[in-house]
């Protein structure tokens, strides 16, 4: 398995060669591109001056060897950076053992990733600590969901878990507050600002599966004030975050 990430968006680059081993990054832009970036962050870097064509060439090879489906580079700008360093879960368990406060999103088997990187966005505003992802079945960090992501991923730490309801189970012994969203529960999510908490989010079609909502500790949902019953899962997102990490 190939150990780096394909970032692209101006704002996700600068913020991974800030945040990530910057010698090891490779910068690939354009001479008319590479304004876009201040004299630090160019140093920082090591940077490939290419045409327009070349880089959109070079570009896909490196999305061919992750297997991804190769979207044209914006801004002519991308970069190749060490691969984002995944937690592990006796990290998150150690680490809930000395937090007073913690903010945990979980993330049942999202694969759309323009809500991933939404989510991402949006959590990085509220402080989010952790956002967990089951192994299989998940979003995978593209290119596209760096871009959307606008930086954000560089500052949350991602965990891959084979059992998201066991994760989920073990997060009480802590003292961690499981809140399960979703449309279907009459017990509504009222603002509340909790010191240890998991926001769970479901799949965009299906919502949460049964096994984790079994484990939850709440299931709660958004109220409607209209006909429409039920959001976006990156929207909800945004609200419920809003009512509980505040």
């Amino acid at each position: 398995m190939e150990d780096f990430d394909i970032i692209t968006g101006i704002h996700s680059i600068k913020h991974a060669i800030a945040n990530r081993n910057s010698s090891k990054c490779e910068l690939f832009t354009t001479d008319q591109s590479r304004k876009l970036f201040t004299k630090k962050e160019l140093a920082q870097a090591n940077i490939e001056i290419m045409s327009n064509h070349e880089l959109q060439q070079e570009a896909a090879k490196y999305c061919e060897r992750l297997g991804f489906n190769f979207q044209r580079v914006p801004s002519n700008t991308f970069l190749i950076a060490p691969q984002k360093e995944e937690k592990s879960l006796d990290w998150l368990y150690e680490t809930l053992k000395s937090k007073d406060k913690f903010k945990i999103i979980a993330l049942d088997s999202l694969t759309d990733v323009h809500n991933a990187a939404a989510i991402f966005r949006t959590a990085c505003f509220y402080g989010v600590d952790v956002i967990l992802t089951p192994s299989k079945n998940s979003f995978s960090l593209t290119p596209s969901l760096y871009r959307i992501a606008s930086g954000s991923v560089e500052h949350i730490e991602l965990i891959s878990v084979s059992s998201l309801p066991k994760v989920i189970t073990k997060l009480g012994t802590f003292d961690v507050r499981t809140i399960a969203l979703s449309e279907h529960s009459d017990k509504e999510l009222k603002s509340e600002s909790l010191d240890k908490t998991c926001l769970i989010l479901g799949k965009e079609d299906t919502g949460i599966s049964h096994s984790v909502l079994r484990v939850a500790s709440n299931t709660l949902s958004l109220k409607s004030q209209g006909e429409i019953k039920s959001l976006n899962v990156s929207v909800a997102s945004a609200l419920a975050m809003n009512k509980v990490f505040c």
